[in-house]
């Protein structure tokens, strides 16, 4: 085996190992969740008009899965031990941030003329898959 075999198959090797290791299970849930939120604001953000809204309902029900998948990655976990939950415990405020920028955001759409239908209409099909944006 020549020598650039040999170095190509002990990186792939390290690289499987760190791959392995490298993500903590907690930290998952918390930057998944976090970057679903912050994909619904996205979404909202480019709502300027009535006309916006469809293309940005039929989004949001595209993200829904996300966030049910989300939840089940997390009702999966055990409880999170002392460490873990006092370094998730600072990882709140990422999150809380998230969810004001969304809210931010709903709440502008809803200022908008047919506003307020619009997110009638996206909690119903929400509710519907078993979630809730309010």
């Amino acid at each position: 085996m020549s020598h650039r075999l040999q170095v190509l198959g002990a990186w792939l090797i390290l690289s499987l190992a760190f791959v392995g290791c490298a993500k903590d299970p907690y930290q998952d849930v918390v930057d998944k969740q976090v970057a679903n939120w912050n994909a619904l604001s996205d979404i909202l953000a480019s709502v300027k008009a009535g006309a916006d809204m469809p293309r940005a309902e039929a989004e949001i029900a595209g993200r829904v899965r996300h966030f049910q998948d989300v939840a089940l990655d997390a009702k999966l976990l055990p409880p999170p031990d002392a460490n873990n939950m006092a370094r998730l415990e600072r990882e709140r405020e990422r999150m809380q941030t998230a969810v004001d920028r969304f809210r931010g955001e709903m709440n502008r759409v809803k200022a908008l003329p047919g506003g307020d239908e619009f997110f009638e209409r996206v909690s119903k099909s929400i509710a519907g898959n078993r979630g809730s944006l309010r």
